[in-house]
């Protein structure tokens, strides 16, 4: 080929290129004002609720807050997005101090919507136990919207509260319509 065909041919190229590229760019979502902005774990950071078993209403600063007989730590939190409704939950570990050595610990469903969180379920997980996952997973049966299951490190029992949890064991909850339901886990129950 002469040179002058490799020119045009490289010309050729690089327009075909540039083109695609402006198109790809053209194509790419702009940020709106209807765009949530803020994760919905990063909402909960800042968020205002009543702490599990309680009627006391608190403002989490950085994910804990006090309140006059004790005070509450977010642990851990996962993200479940249920596609009836177009609903998104957020479910989180709490733990609760209300004075002396106990740490109890919770599981809490949150609804989202935007950059509103709304608490809808709570289940008590323990007392100065140590939670080693939190998973979310679908159902082939069973009539909920999806499960959460949340692996501990218990006590044996009746061994003091002093011990250290070494006794693995996996909690199983149901949601069904924003609302949290442990269950015993079967052979079939997957």
């Amino acid at each position: 080929m002469k040179k002058g065909t490799w020119i045009v041919l490289g010309i050729g190229i690089l327009v075909a290129t540039g083109a695609f590229v402006i198109t790809k760019q053209a194509e790419a979502p702009t940020v709106g004002t209807d765009v949530q902005t803020t994760s919905p774990s990063e909402l909960l950071k800042g968020a205002n609720f009543t702490v599990p078993d309680s009627d006391v209403s608190v403002s989490l600063v950085n994910g804990e807050a006090t309140f006059p007989n004790g005070n509450i730590l977010l642990l851990d939190t996962l993200t479940a997005e249920w596609k009836k409704d177009e609903r998104k939950d957020l479910v989180a570990v709490f733990a609760v101090n209300t004075g002396g050595t106990a740490s109890f610990l919770y599981l809490v469903l949150f609804d989202v919507n935007g950059d509103i969180l709304t608490k809808k379920s709570e289940g008590f997980l323990g007392d100065r136990i140590n939670i080693t996952h939190v998973g979310i997973g679908e159902l082939v049966h069973g009539g909920a919207d999806y499960r959460v299951t949340v692996q501990t490190l218990e006590r044996k029992e009746n061994e003091p509260f002093s011990a250290t949890p070494s006794v693995e064991k996996t909690r199983t909850f149901y949601v069904t319509d924003q609302k949290l339901e442990e269950i015993e886990v079967g052979r079939d129950d997957t």
